[in-house]
């Protein structure tokens, strides 16, 4: 109820519907249903997958899982001071800091790196270079943290205390 002039005036319900579900897509001139948006979850994917498709799905996830816990009970606890300040650039240009302790393997660095990788679902690869250019250091490891080289020296003896700046790059 509207009030015009101080009369009551009944209000007309609207001639369009707010939200019908269909719209147009980027070069259609038709109304075609909504499609999922593009980062939709897997279990919303899921029920469009077949059985196998399903399934498959399903271990890759778990298998990201079990590697995600596995890098986390690895990694040493951050010390409180001193150490090595490691601060790395991911690929998307986000940056991640920690304290590791000067005796920790460069492999630490490595699964904290991937821990990372696999927390941001933007970054998506199977092999990565982690490089610095002082000291000159360059390891290929890859997205379940399997490092190639110079990965069971210590921060120490790889010249990366008291600070050192890595950037990770896709391989």
């Amino acid at each position: 109820i509207s009030f015009v002039n101080g009369a009551a005036q009944k209000a007309e319900p609207p001639k369009f519907q707010a939200f019908s579900g269909t719209g147009q897509t980027l070069g259609s001139s038709a109304a075609s249903p909504a499609a999922p948006p593009p980062g939709g979850s897997a279990l919303a994917l899921g029920a469009e997958l077949s059985e196998e498709q399903q399934l498959a799905l399903a271990l890759s996830l778990s298998q990201e899982l079990a590697s995600s816990e596995r890098l986390a009970a690895r990694l040493p606890p951050e010390p409180a001071s001193g150490g090595a300040r490691v601060l790395v650039r991911l690929p998307d240009g986000s940056r991640v800091q920690r304290r590791f302790a000067s005796e920790a393997l460069v492999q630490s660095i490595i699964d904290y790196v991937c821990l990372q990788l696999h927390s941001n679902p933007s970054i998506k690869s199977q092999r990565y270079n982690l490089m610095s250019q002082y000291p000159p250091l360059k390891i290929s490891f890859t997205s379940d943290g399997r490092g190639e080289s110079r990965c069971d020296e210590t921060l120490e003896a790889a010249g990366l205390t008291p600070s050192v700046q890595l950037h990770v790059s896709a391989a």
